[in-house]
């Protein structure tokens, strides 16, 4: 039974994600010319301001990355897609770096959703073929920026192949075909809900998914390769860097907001993996934004 729940509420995410595609198919479809406002492959942290748009992104390549919209946050992993609309911003802040293929179109004046700037939207899945997909990407980029009499035509077809690509290469909602398993997707949305609990440990996150501690460490290891709390670390790294970016909050608040008691420790870990201090950071970030 309780796996059957988590194939259902995967099932319906799924069909988010799809629904979106085959909106946007149809109105792509419509439309002389596709309103693009963006293509590019981005590999440094994202921050896009409000702005009426709809957003594709595929996470190619790099780190774990913190993506939000609004309240809603996730960790994408390189394979993942990402549809977001930016009328409340959105945010992508890698642990190291990224690649991060993004096409955007302005949504302002018509949409392929009625609600599409309603509320902060994101949704994901994990391709079956990044590879493939990043050619569409690139191939769509390169017939944007060829000149000739054909151009609207080729940049729609292009387009179409892209967004068609991505909605065929979404996984099927049975439990063989998805990146991971139950336990583990149960697991890493757990973490990235409750990353702030300074008691988070192993054993704790094993009894939410209903497993031993021993055999959850090797399931873990096994389908992301890396160690549960490798991962945690890595989410409450993200966290952090995206606090000292956007408040004010001193080193030691940010260490209890992201689940360490002692700053001492949060700041050594914190330069040991980002080789700058925490106020290092903030610092030359404050910098680079006033030049």
């Amino acid at each position: 039974m309780r796996k059957g729940s988590k194939l259902e509420r995967f099932s319906k995410y799924l069909d988010k994600t799809g629904r979106i595609l085959r909106a946007t198919i149809e109105w792509i479809s419509r439309s002389r010319q596709p309103p693009i406002a963006y293509i590019a492959e981005d590999r440094t942290r994202v921050a896009t301001g409000r702005s009426a748009l709809l957003e594709f992104g595929l996470h190619s390549r790099g780190s774990e990355t913190e993506v939000r919209v609004g309240e809603n946050r996730l960790i994408s992993v390189p394979g993942t897609l990402l549809i977001m609309n930016a009328h409340y911003g959105n945010y992508g802040t890698p642990v190291d770096s990224w690649r991060f293929w993004c096409l955007s179109f302005d949504v302002g004046q018509s949409a392929p959703l009625p609600d599409i700037g309603a509320a902060p939207l994101l949704s994901s899945a994990l391709v079956r073929d990044p590879a493939a997909m990043v050619q569409r990407y690139e191939n769509l980029a390169r017939e944007i920026a060829r000149p000739g009499p054909c151009r609207p035509e080729r940049v729609k077809g292009s387009v179409l192949l892209l967004l068609g690509d991505l909605l065929e290469s979404l996984p099927d909602t049975e439990g063989e075909s998805l990146r991971f398993s139950p336990a583990v997707q149960a697991a890493m949305e757990w973490m990235q809900r409750r990353h702030h609990d300074a008691d988070l440990d192993l054993e704790s996150i094993a009894r939410h998914v209903h497993v031993s501690a021993a055999h959850f460490g090797r399931l873990f290891r096994l389908e992301t390769g890396m160690a549960p709390m490798k991962y945690l670390r890595d989410i409450r790294l993200a966290r952090s860097r995206e606090l000292l970016l956007r408040t004010r909050l001193t080193v030691g608040e940010i260490s209890r907001e992201v689940g360490y008691r002692d700053p001492a420790y949060f700041s050594r870990l914190f330069k040991s993996r980002m080789e700058v201090s925490p106020r290092g950071f903030r610092r030359n970030q404050a910098d680079h934004a006033r030049r």
